[in-house]
């Protein structure tokens, strides 16, 4: 089988760019032949006077990405193409290009980018649906993309008209992470049920060692962006009145200044902010935590935080935004807080350092999920078989 995988990446390498590559090496390993198409945000920043004024047209339809895709598509013939992310550089004209040359389209669902300009439903700190049905000039007064009312207006337009002009009925199938994120799309009426395949995230094979058994110098761990958003002063609060306990704050972002003052405020001495976690050094980070956080106050699409930490034998506690339920089982294979009390969060911690053997037995609950559900083999099988029954009914 022949792949055309396609995705615009962002300025800093996130999620969307680890799923799109590990998928490419993972059809690739399986036999198949994967072409890629794909442009990097970090060409705005080179940008000449010229490209800078036609960069909002472009990113509604660009002609470029449209007769680009159109020239690769027949040099190369592929069966399928799998679509990460066409905003801003390649544009919806994605979309027309495929449909253009007969090739079936499949879109990977990262966040929530087309009911939202912003992709996150979230509005200055709080959770907002006000554009999901396609109204999306909320987003510009609310100035909800990078505070910008320029760069808001760019998306809600492109993603307003797209949507109003039926370009994203071209795709044939959606993959959702999971049923939170399914729910939404349909919700919205953005899409059929039926066009949406629920797939989750995956590690690869072979998985990491587990430890059950944490050192005595255990810590809580939070590994991730230091943003607003993803709730990391709850987490400071929640642990401000626990005795002895260590947190490492891992990963940098925007907020990391103020959250630096509010542990100086408080009188933290043992909340530790230890930068990026080089990748080598990652999975023992996680391995020695008694537990991980996910504190997030947004909707998270599908922190692969979560497969990592249970793939390790460690405990996750995560908010009750998002997807996360959907993938911690409360009080089976994680645990779940309500993600507007600290106070909330605090006790889970408690229980954990107190149940020692209910962790360890949470923990391995955790092993066992990724085992059965999400590996690259279980998920190789499932992706397979959405190509093949889109090119089979494209054949018909």
């Amino acid at each position: 089988m022949k792949i055309l995988a396609i995705h615009n990446d962002y300025q800093m390498h996130g999620g969307e760019t680890a799923v799109f590559l590990a998928d490419i090496q993972l059809l690739k390993n399986a036999g198949h032949t994967v072409i890629s198409y794909s442009r990097d945000n970090r060409e705005i920043a080179h940008y000449g006077i010229f490209k800078k004024a036609v960069f909002f047209p472009n990113a509604i339809f660009s002609l470029k990405s449209y007769f680009d895709l159109r020239r690769l598509i027949r040099k190369e013939h592929p069966g399928i193409a799998h679509v990460y992310n066409v905003f801003p550089l390649l544009s919806p004209s994605v979309y027309s290009a495929l449909r253009s040359e007969g090739v079936p389209i499949v879109q990977a669902v990262h966040n929530f980018r087309f009911l939202c300009p912003n992709g996150l439903f979230l509005t200055h700190g709080q959770v907002c649906e006000r554009c999901k049905f396609g109204n999306t000039l909320h987003a510009v007064y609310l100035k909800c993309y990078r505070n910008s009312t320029l760069l808001s207006l760019l998306y809600a337009v492109s993603i307003g008209l797209h949507r109003k002009l039926g370009t994203f009925k071209r795709i044939d199938r959606f993959i959702a992470s999971t049923e939170f994120t399914r729910n939404k799309f349909t919700g919205a009426r953005f899409t059929e049920t039926e066009k949406i395949s629920v797939l989750g995230n995956y590690l690869q094979l072979p998985l990491p060692e587990p430890l059950y058994t944490k050192p005595a110098d255990g810590y809580i761990a939070y590994l991730g962006r230091l943003s607003e958003e993803k709730g990391i002063s709850t987490l400071i609060k929640a642990v401000a009145g626990i005795e002895g306990l260590t947190l490492k704050i891992a990963g940098d972002g925007p907020e990391r200044n103020a959250l630096q003052e509010m542990v100086k405020e408080l009188k933290l001495e043992r909340v530790e902010f230890a930068g990026q976690i080089p990748e080598e050094d990652k999975w023992n980070f996680l391995r020695n935590a008694i537990c991980t956080v996910i504190p997030s106050k947004c909707y998270e699409n599908f922190p692969l935080l979560i497969l990592e930490c249970m793939a390790v034998g460690t405990p996750v506690i995560g908010s009750d935004l998002g997807s996360i339920p959907h993938i911690i089982k409360d009080r089976q294979n994680g645990l779940i807080y309500d993600h507007s009390k600290p106070e909330d969060l605090k006790q889970k911690i408690l229980w954990l350092l107190d149940s020692p053997e209910e962790a360890k037995t949470m923990a391995q609950r955790g092993r066992e999920t990724i085992e059965k559900e999400y590996t690259s083999q279980v998920h190789y099988q499932q992706l397979i078989r959405i190509y093949e029954t889109l090119m089979q009914k494209q054949a018909d």
